[in-house]
């Protein structure tokens, strides 16, 4: 097993815990110590081992026409080169990683980044300073307007991702060509009424009801997202800390179909001392306001709320 894989693999998920040792406080103490440890020993390796890895290595399989897209801000910014390297190191390599960064929170652009950021460039990282700062909406927006006839993935900026976690999502974006394609997923229930109670996807499916967490990438094939996706002032209004239930909604709206891979991912992240994640933010109530708030704008804008009325039409 390669060594990020390795760590991985040991994290322990909400959906592989003991009840008691969860309700104990175990689980968060340990999952922190392996974070701690992971980091470690990355941060010493990716830097030992940099030269060996670069997106246009001859060795490694490329997937043509497949963008990888994320963002980041400042508080992040010293530690998102964790996360690029780990894109680097895969089974499977894409055409363009490309870090979009608002020039609003970065005024000095290229001489306010760390130099082991920068250093990427030189291995095929692309770094683009936007002038709007549109949040996590910035990983998906720009790419897809930019390429619209490219399949992009979106990560996020705090994740070590496993070395088979694109070969993952690329093998069922194949199987699926036409469906958005993820490997963490939740199953929408139109009768159960709140995020958090939508239970986890832990197989293959190709369904029109998931709901895919970002965290674990998720890839989206041209056009398979509704034109309000890209209306800025909606995103705003509507969703502005929650990209995931964004997205979702605006398949759901185009009538897309949605694929999960089955792909086994445990989240280990990069260790940022005092940050807290938007995934533990959105979890406290943030979620659900924005499922409910597209929900009522649609039902007065089209008469039907895309997490009710567009759930349960065309199971597969």
């Amino acid at each position: 097993m390669k060594s990020i894989s390795f760590f991985d693999r040991h994290r322990k998920w909400n959906n592989k815990r003991n009840i008691v040792l969860q309700k104990v406080g175990f689980y968060g103490l340990y999952n922190l110590s392996l974070d701690i440890i992971a980091n470690i020993y990355f941060n010493c390796w990716f830097r030992l081992s940099s030269s060996r890895y670069r997106l246009n290595t001859i060795a490694k399989s490329r997937c043509k026409d497949l963008i990888i897209s994320l963002t980041s801000y400042p508080k992040r910014i010293g530690y998102v080169w964790m996360t690029i390297e780990t894109l680097l190191r895969q089974d499977v390599l894409p055409e363009k990683i490309i870090l979009y960064l608002s020039k609003r929170q970065f005024l000095k652009q290229y001489d306010d980044l760390p130099a082991n950021l920068l250093k990427l460039q030189n291995r095929g990282l692309e770094i683009i300073f936007v002038d709007d700062d549109l949040r996590s909406h910035k990983k998906y927006y720009y790419a897809m307007t930019e390429f619209p006839d490219k399949c992009v993935l979106t990560v996020d900026d705090d994740c070590l991702y496993p070395e088979d976690m694109i070969k993952a999502l690329w093998d069922t974006h194949l199987q699926y060509p036409q469906a958005i394609v993820g490997n963490r997923a939740k199953q929408i229930f139109n009768v159960i009424p709140r995020y958090e109670h939508w239970p986890s996807v832990d197989k293959k499916k190709l369904s029109d009801d998931l709901l895919f967490v970002g965290c674990a990438g998720i890839l989206y094939p041209p056009c398979s997202l509704h034109k309000d996706a890209f209306d800025i002032d909606l995103i705003r209004k509507l969703a502005f800390s929650a990209d995931d239930i964004w997205l979702s909604c605006m398949a759901r709206l185009k009538g897309t179909g949605m694929a999960s891979t089955g792909y086994e991912y445990h989240h280990l992240r990069t260790f940022i001392p005092g940050d807290t994640p938007l995934l533990d933010e959105n979890a406290k109530g943030g979620n659900q306001q924005t499922v409910e708030n597209l929900n009522q704008y649609y039902m007065e804008k089209i008469g039907k709320r895309p997490f009710v009325d567009l759930i349960g039409k065309n199971d597969r």
